[in-house]
């Protein structure tokens, strides 16, 4: 092969190059938006089930579960990342088999691109609202920038109300 037409080569597969590794980037992030707002819905759904069961057993104010104590599956993102996996590893969803995400009757079904966080701001009572937001995060190329998304439940009327899920910081 000569030496213009390895240049060549080279040059064709720099013009594939730049037009694929964007359009990989967009598909991840697309994965990363679909699985954001399929398990932020779950949890939310898991939350409303709760407040209204928790409504018809106790006699005062319906109650969310507890905050999780941390983000979850619990390795960090860079972690992930210096793997160089896409995903965690599938027994890293045996962090959503207790407390709070077990309430929410949320576990994962495959393994999971980002990390999750339930948190009660506040519980009802008779002269305030509950309040509760779930949190996806993730480091969708592992570049270091993080994109995070959230769902809000706020109780209104003896129900609990959802505003999202929603992306609040990072790539769109």
């Amino acid at each position: 092969m000569k030496r213009s037409e390895l240049l060549i080569l080279v040059a064709m597969l720099a013009v594939a190059a730049s037009y694929a590794v964007p359009r990989y980037l967009q598909y991840q992030r697309r994965g990363a938006l679909v699985e954001a707002t399929a398990n932020l819905d779950r949890i939310a759904r898991g939350a409303q089930t709760y407040f209204a069961s928790s409504a018809k057993v106790a006699k005062e104010a319906p109650q969310l579960p507890p905050s999780a104590a941390s983000w979850a599956p619990a390795p960090p993102l860079h972690e992930r990342c210096a793997k160089g996996k896409a995903r965690y590893d599938a027994d890293a969803n045996k962090a959503f088999d207790e407390g709070p995400w077990k309430q929410l009757g949320f576990t994962p079904k495959a393994p999971l691109a980002l990390r999750y966080h339930w948190l009660v701001r506040r519980q009802a009572t008779t002269l305030s609202p509950a309040e509760a937001a779930a949190y996806a995060l993730g480091d969708l190329g592992c570049d270091g920038q993080l994109s995070r998304w959230r769902v809000v439940l706020r109780s209104e009327g003896g129900r609990l109300r959802k505003r999202g899920p929603e992306l609040v910081a990072g790539a769109r």
